[in-house]
């Protein structure tokens, strides 16, 4: 290829999978993809055009908005990556470095993610926001249900944030920067997240809970295990709830 086809490449495929159109493809994707999410694949859209007061059961509602994050955060980051040329390693969702990306993951949640979750498990707070969906609580099958969507939830939320919008942006921006871009859209949303928002202080700690997903994601070449780290606060955080509803804590 000569310096006049590497500047102007044939084609508008071609053009638009090229810098700088394709990171300029991704920074206005990234505002439309979670508008889609946040209006249309949310319990709250569930709640109001899905169901009906009288039918609504929480448990079903962010069922719904796990399975909202998998397809529209999730396979609609993917499906748009590939459009732009990128194959799925290159979103950061091969296993890259298994051995370091393993270890860290185990360490950091055996060592500080189980350990951290149990003991803010017994502050008063914790109980009346976790889990937003009470009926999880109900028996351990429900329980179980909500855990398995959840997971769900959890992957489409990394493979959009620390796979699209990180390593899409790094090739431009390079890997300091692409870490703080995705930052802010990712905390951002936990103002909006499940209607009403997440407590301040979450939302505050998605700041350094971005950067860190983000240079861990850009140090192993995968997305899967920030996500692991990710998941295991999230679901610890709830079980540690069920085990005090039924009297086991």
């Amino acid at each position: 290829m000569n310096e006049k086809q590497r500047l102007y490449p044939r084609g508008p495929l071609a053009r638009m999978r090229s810098e700088p159109a394709r990171s300029g493809m991704i920074l206005i994707s990234i505002p439309l993809v979670l508008a889609l999410f946040t209006y249309f694949g949310s319990s709250d859209f569930y709640r109001r055009v899905l169901s009906t007061p009288r039918a609504y059961n929480d448990l079903h509602g962010f069922i719904y908005h796990h399975v909202g994050s998998f397809v529209i955060l999730g396979c609609g980051s993917v499906l748009l990556g590939m459009l732009l040329g990128f194959r799925l390693r290159d979103l950061g969702l091969g296993l890259g470095d298994a051995a370091l990306g393993t270890g860290l993951c185990s360490v950091i949640v055996v060592l500080i993610v189980a350990p951290a979750t149990f003991a803010v498990s017994y502050l008063p707070g914790m109980a009346a926001e976790y889990p937003v969906a009470k009926s999880a609580l109900e028996t351990r099958t429900l329980f179980t249900m909500h855990a398995a969507f959840y997971m769900l939830y959890y992957v489409g939320w990394e493979t959009f944030f620390r796979g699209y919008a990180l390593f899409g942006l790094a090739e431009r921006f390079g890997a300091g920067a692409a870490i703080l871009i995705q930052t802010i859209p990712s905390t951002l949303i936990h103002t909006s997240i499940v209607a009403s928002g997440k407590p301040f202080v979450e939302t505050l700690s998605a700041v350094p809970a971005g950067i860190f997903l983000g240079w861990l994601a850009m140090r192993t070449g995968s997305i899967w295990y920030g996500l692991g780290i990710h998941a295991a606060a999230g679901l610890l955080t709830d079980f540690w709830q069920y085990l005090h509803a039924h009297g086991q804590l």
